[in-house]
């Protein structure tokens, strides 16, 4: 699936991305707006799947001055089910989280443990740029005292849930805190990827636990872009 776009697994059509928007307010937007909030699509494009929808019911259209104003069509019997559908897409990130969180907590005899685990997106998911055929990409920082085999065990269920939750192929860089500082410590490429698109969810901020190392080391941060 697409983490970026995620209403593209129930529907592939420009229409699903017009009731992303729509559904997400009550005001009534023009086609011009609703194009530019959709991203990547041309006008004509909006309004044509406007039209569709229009004659299916499902937005309603009134003229306002010079401009043809839409919004949703909330009592239309269809809308309950279209409603669920853009509310899950946009929920998907937080219930991937979510699944990752529990995997570490149903692994964990001891949740004061847990709390000491970062977790991170980065990559294409994290910047927002994914498609469909995109790895996931996680970050995940052990305490340097949890044993080994602990973390493996952690991160075999994350790969296996995830994938069977989206499809998609998850990577997971597993690196216990002392291995982390010595990253930062030395500069590693790495480390300027996590500190432009990081994305922590659960534990210690990623970018803080560099922003600490380095002032602790005197290392200047590098940029990711150069």
């Amino acid at each position: 699936m697409n983490l970026s776009d995620p209403i593209h697994s129930v529907t592939t059509t420009l229409e699903g991305q017009v009731f992303r928007i729509l559904a997400g307010t009550t005001e009534g937007l023009t086609g011009s707006r609703i194009a530019d909030l959709v991203g990547g699509r041309s006008k004509t494009g909006v309004r044509l799947a406007l039209a569709r929808l229009v004659e299916d019911g499902t937005v309603q259209v009134q003229a306002v001055g010079p401009s043809l104003v839409y919004t949703a069509n909330r009592d239309h019997l269809m809308w309950p089910s279209i409603e669920y559908s853009v509310e899950a897409a946009v929920s998907v990130r937080q219930r991937l989280q979510a699944i990752i969180v529990d995997v570490l907590l149903d692994t964990l005899a001891d949740t004061d443990d847990a709390r000491g685990v970062t977790f991170a997106f980065f990559g294409s998911v994290a910047r927002g740029d994914s498609s469909r055929l995109s790895d996931i990409d996680l970050l995940a920082v052990f305490p340097s005292d949890m044993a080994a085999e602990v973390s493996h065990r952690v991160v075999d269920e994350i790969m296996r849930v995830v994938g069977r939750a989206t499809g998609n192929v998850c990577n997971v860089y597993r690196l216990d805190s002392r291995r982390f500082d010595e990253l930062v410590d030395s500069g590693d490429p790495m480390i300027a990827s996590w500190r432009s698109d990081a994305r922590t969810f659960h534990g210690p901020d990623v970018k803080n636990l560099i922003r600490v190392r380095e002032s602790h080391s005197g290392r200047r941060p590098v940029d990711a872009r150069i």
